[in-house]
């Protein structure tokens, strides 16, 4: 396969997988195989999205064209695309702020709402002025937490009243 692809500066994994199914099977294994460390430094939070985004898109638009004899345009030598303009790169904030709601939804859903308001609350450290840290906050105070039933559905909403019969 030749491994990753000089023209991909991010994505060069999607692309590589996107290759690599062409001739194994690729799959992805549940649970945690390893730690993604997020800092200011990384080609993620250093590049703009646009470009990210381009290079994903290319990486899944020249997969479409090896359907046919299994090559694309990078493959026969032919010129890559050019890559958009540098537009500001969002940072790591934005990207570690998501993993945070993210971990304060999930902990919500499976009815731990107290847990669910110290890690909402660990992401005021991050962006403690703005509206939208605060209304987030507010939802996970206000909105009833369920609590998952052994089956994995969902049980009467934590808190609410259940009459004896």
């Amino acid at each position: 396969l030749g491994g990753f692809r000089e023209y991909f500066v991010t994505a060069e994994d999607i692309d590589l997988q996107l290759r690599l199914a062409r001739h194994a099977r690729v799959m992805y294994l549940p649970g945690d195989c390893y730690r993604y460390r997020l800092h200011a430094q990384s080609i993620t939070h250093t590049q703009a999205s646009t470009q990210r985004r381009h290079y994903e898109n290319l990486a899944r638009q020249l997969q479409r064209t090896r359907q046919g004899d299994g090559r694309d345009e990078l493959d026969m030598g032919h010129e890559a695309p050019p890559v958009p303009a540098s537009a500001a790169p969002e940072g790591a904030a934005a990207h570690i702020l998501g993993f945070i709601d993210g971990a304060a939804w999930a902990a919500h859903a499976q009815g731990r709402k107290r847990e669910a308001l110290r890690i909402g609350l660990r992401a005021l450290r991050y962006q403690c002025w703005t509206l939208s840290r605060w209304r987030t906050l507010l939802a996970l105070a206000l909105k009833r937490a369920h609590a998952r039933a052994p089956d994995g559905s969902r049980s009467k909403a934590l808190g609410s009243e259940n009459p004896a019969r």
